[in-house]
């Protein structure tokens, strides 16, 4: 008997309390799928990531790194046409390799991240995922 109320107050406790998926939801999110695609002979990775960002306040800055095979391949680069609309789209972003490096087919360590900043500086807001990604 002692145990089962222990149980029920346990479970009236847990009620109303609230969770991550009520809490308030961030104004930035992003998150690296896994695979994505070789261009250009391999100077040239273009990855895909869900961005969910709200207008406000405005973009600031968005952009990826990648590096493979102890910097092998190692890059930089830019989302391609980002809308911050309050909705969760899948973006593209390509990493441009540096000088005579390139991509190669297999695992690459991957970074998205993007800043939403008003103009002062006060209300700044960012979201990022790392992994690895599967290059085709």
């Amino acid at each position: 008997m002692v145990v089962l109320l222990g149980v029920l107050a346990l479970n009236v406790a847990t009620i109303g309390t609230p969770t991550t998926a009520s809490a308030a939801r961030e104004p930035v999110e992003v998150k690296l799928l896994g695979s994505g695609r070789l261009l250009d002979g391999g100077t040239v990775a273009e990855v895909r990531v869900h961005v969910r960002c709200d207008p406000t306040p405005p973009l600031l800055e968005a952009g990826v790194t990648g590096s493979q095979d102890g910097n092998v391949g190692f890059g930089e680069g830019f989302f391609l046409n980002l809308t911050c609309d309050g909705r969760r789209h899948v973006e593209f972003a390509q990493i441009q390799t540096f000088d005579d490096e390139s991509f190669r087919r297999g695992k690459a360590y991957v970074s998205a991240f993007v800043l939403l900043c008003d103009e002062t500086g006060a209300h700044c807001f960012s979201g990022g995922d790392t992994r690895l990604v599967q290059l085709h």
